[in-house]
């Protein structure tokens, strides 16, 4: 029987090949073929260097990556213990020392020797579990840290984890790499033409890649301040000393601010800042020590701040208020490039929607030769998330056609319509699938824009051992996500998980 097993072939023939263990003439019988046995559900493998890397899917109550060594000869195919074992534990089969038991033959499987153990395992958690098998962070572009280590998710847990891999296939070291917030249900890992890891999202449906953004720089300041810098404006090719005869007086004076860029090198040393703030008549970088000895002392010079913010989700109204000229930025978007005093009022706050999350701030402030230097910029979350309602059938069963209907309410606080928080709704129906008191969750459907309307779902999976789950979320133009509480709904007859009890 070949259920339950890895094949290795001849991609010309369709036949095993010779370096298989139980390789006989010509390779056409099936035990020929096999490499490996005892997997439940082998989703997703891929060959790293001389290791198989397997992800078995459990049943009840364990997920597995199981590794074969291809370059170590083996007169029987590795056996990794299925249905006898799940994990690293026996299944609930009774006394299988019985010869009369239907599964005797799994007292051989059970003794020491007679299945390999999973070089990973981890428990089903609530929401049970899927396991996706992946590859190897091998580009140049990820650093030392990462580079090297093997990533693997699961979509029913909605998470990625990466791992150290060892010459011998043992996986160690596995932390968290993207949570639920981030994985969006992966279904596939593959190194993409760029060098780079690509995952699928069985969620929605989309191609993503794990990518490092950039070496954290070495003089970064914590999360929720700024790192300030002076730099230098004045000299003998300085913006402000140009001719600008030819440029209409009655714009003349703005132009400098327009030309001017901030050198790279600062005139001292940086520091870490609460806020992005300034307030001087002078050269706030001077000291006895090292006067501000320039042409024009505490005029023409310019102010960097470079800081992260935690933020919820929300819309976010950034106030620039300063003497002479601004530019800001949040996340590499520019926000605001122009003059900033109270001439200008009408340009001064900038409604930014920002999704949950770090976001990089950037300020420059240009000083010329006005008297004092100021500038403050500061930031509120003006709107919330949106609200999301969800009711399904009133009987809470599944017709007897398939059909369940549903209604989703939206509203939004900052002001979204219906229409538009309708474009940004999903509802997810899932059919999860209950054994040994827990359950596994099966994506059915991902319907997008709809508030009413009908799914059609059937438990031919598993007949009597499932539930259907609708859940709805929306997202307002702020990038703000609520999701709904879930809503079950039971086939007639089947009583398990939120159904049990029932009578229908």
């Amino acid at each position: 029987m070949l259920a339950g097993t890895v094949l290795r072939i001849d991609p010309a023939t369709g036949r095993g090949v010779p370096e298989n263990p139980l390789y006989a003439g010509d390779g056409s019988g099936n035990a020929s073929r096999v490499l490996a046995l005892g997997l439940r559900n082998p989703f997703r493998f891929g060959v790293h260097g001389d290791l198989l890397v397997i992800g078995d899917v459990g049943e009840g109550s364990v997920e597995e990556i199981d590794v074969l060594d291809l370059s170590a000869p083996a007169a029987a195919p590795a056996n990794f213990g299925w249905p006898c074992r799940e994990g690293d534990d026996d299944t609930a089969l009774g006394d299988v020392t019985d010869p009369a038991s239907p599964w005797h033959a799994c007292a051989a499987v059970r003794v020491d020797g007679g299945a390999r153990a999973p070089s990973h395992a981890y428990p089903h958690a609530t929401g049970g579990g899927s396991i996706t098998a992946g590859t190897v962070l091998a580009d140049a572009s990820y650093p030392d840290g990462w580079r090297g280590r093997y990533v693997f998710g699961d979509y029913a847990q909605n998470r990625i984890w990466a791992a150290d891999i060892s010459a011998e296939g043992e996986l160690t070291a596995v932390e968290v790499l993207a949570d639920a917030t981030a994985a969006e249900g992966p279904v596939k890992f593959l190194t993409g033409p760029d060098g780079l890891v690509w995952t699928l999202s069985i969620h929605t449906g989309s191609l993503r890649r794990i990518r490092h953004t950039g070496a954290v720089a070495a003089d970064q300041c914590p999360v929720g301040t700024f790192r300030r810098t002076f730099h230098d404006l004045d000299g003998p090719d300085s913006v402000f000393d140009r001719d600008l005869s030819e440029i209409d007086p009655y714009w003349r004076w703005l132009f400098p601010y327009t030309e001017a860029r901030l050198p790279a090198e600062p005139m001292a040393a940086a520091t870490c800042e609460t806020a992005i703030a300034l307030d001087t008549d002078g050269s706030p970088w001077a000291t006895p020590d090292a006067p501000d000895d320039r042409a024009h002392p505490g005029d023409r010079f310019g102010t960097a701040w470079r800081g992260r913010l935690d933020l919820a989700a929300g819309t976010y109204r950034f106030a620039v208020r300063s003497s002479e000229w601004v530019r800001l930025w949040v996340d590499d978007e520019v926000v605001h490039d122009f003059y900033a005093n109270g001439i200008f009022d009408s340009v001064r706050d900038h409604d930014v929607a920002l999704a949950p999350g770090t976001h990089t701030v950037r300020a420059e402030l240009v000083h010329g030769d006005q008297d004092t230097a100021t500038a403050e910029i500061t930031w509120a979350r003006t709107g919330g998330p949106p609200e999301v309602a969800l009711t399904a059938p009133a009987n809470g069963y599944v017709a007897a056609t398939g059909e369940v209907p549903f209604a989703i309410a939206v509203g939004d606080p900052d002001g979204d319509d219906e229409a538009t928080l309708a474009a940004h709704t999903e509802l997810a129906v899932d059919f999860l699938h209950y054994s040994g008191g827990t359950y596994h969750a099966h994506p059915v459907q991902r319907l997008s824009g709809s508030l009413v309307g009908v799914v059609h779902v059937d438990d031919v999976h598993a007949p009597g051992a499932g539930v259907v789950r609708l859940r709805a979320s929306v997202t307002d133009s702020s990038g703000a996500r609520t999701t709904s509480a879930p809503v079950y709904v039971c086939f007639p007859g089947g009583a398990v998980g939120p159904c049990a009890g029932r009578a229908g």
